[in-house]
Order: C-alpha cells, then sequence, then structure tokens
C-alpha cells in the first residue's frame, strides 16, 4: 500500500512540475507582418474559345500569414483556382528574387489609351502599405530587349505553383 501511495504522490509531483515549466515556458509570439500584394494578371483578349487563356497568380502577406494564390484557365476550363498558406521563409525567397530584379521599383502606370482588337493588356503589381510598383504589357512586348527584367519577373510569377 505505501508503494501504490508513493507512486501516485511522484506522478502528482511530476504532473506539477510539468505544468509549472509548461507556464514558465517562453510563449510563441504572434508576430505581425506589413501587409505585401503582388500580383500578375494575363489574359489572351477576345479571342477564338479554344486559345482563351487567363492566369492570376498573387503573392500575399497578410498581418498574419503568407499566402500563394492562383488561378488559370485554358480554353474555357479551368486548370486551377487554389490558395494556399505558405512559410515565411518560401514567402521571403519569392519576394528576395522579385526585390533583387527590382519589382517594387517601377512607376505606377496607367492603363494604355490604345485599344488593340483581341489583345488585352497584362499586368505586374507590387503593393506595399504606402508605396505601388506597376506596370502594363502586351506579349509581343515580352521579346523586346528593353523588357528583360519584366521578362524576368513575369517568369518568376508565373513558376510559382500552390
Amino acid at each position: 500500500m505505501n508503494d501504490y501511495v508513493l507512486l501516485k504522490s511522484l506522478a502528482l509531483i511530476s504532473l506539477l512540475l510539468l505544468s509549472i515549466a509548461a507556464s514558465a515556458a517562453p510563449k510563441k509570439k504572434n508576430r505581425t507582418y506589413s501587409p505585401l500584394l503582388i500580383s500578375l494578371l494575363e489574359s489572351s483578349g477576345s479571342v477564338a474559345p479554344e486559345y482563351r487563356y487567363a492566369l492570376l497568380v498573387t503573392l500575399e502577406r497578410t498581418n498574419k500569414s503568407h499566402f500563394i494564390y492562383r488561378k488559370e484557365i485554358k480554353a474555357g476550363i479551368q486548370i486551377s483556382n487554389n490558395k494556399k498558406r505558405i512559410s515565411e521563409k518560401k514567402f521571403n525567397q519569392i519576394t528576395s528574387e522579385l526585390l533583387a530584379l527590382g519589382a517594387d521599383k517601377f512607376k505606377k502606370e496607367e492603363l494604355p489609351q490604345e485599344k488593340i482588337m483581341g489583345v488585352s493588356y497584362n499586368e505586374f503589381s507590387f503593393k506595399r502599405e504606402k508605396n505601388e510598383s506597376h506596370f502594363y504589357y502586351l506579349n509581343k512586348d515580352l521579346e523586346k530587349k528593353n523588357f528583360k527584367i519584366k521578362k524576368e519577373i513575369i517568369q518568376i510569377m508565373k513558376r510559382i505553383k500552390t
């Protein structure tokens, strides 16, 4: 009987010590982040249905977390429509690549006034709380030599998968 009481006492003391240690352990801090939204929107414009496509890729940092959103449509069929939480490390890796290319340094452009039949303007946007970098482009612009950096930015965004 004494062994039973002793074991019970040791178990209670162990539980008490564990609960004290758990309450004294440093708590995980809830980090808050400044919002950031990076997006690429590309579409075919008004062409024959079998050639229509649209792609929206968004990289987002909210106050509490990081997300990737990808929506893709080809020939009128939705290929993907996913939003996924990602690690801070992965988010920082992608944004570092974009920042190294100066993705946050473009002057915010207005939509060009010139309308081209059957062609849509595509756009890239990098929005922080206080500033926005933004440019429009046509697919044919991707072949221009002076478009090299913008093309690299677009390729990074297109590689992002959910």
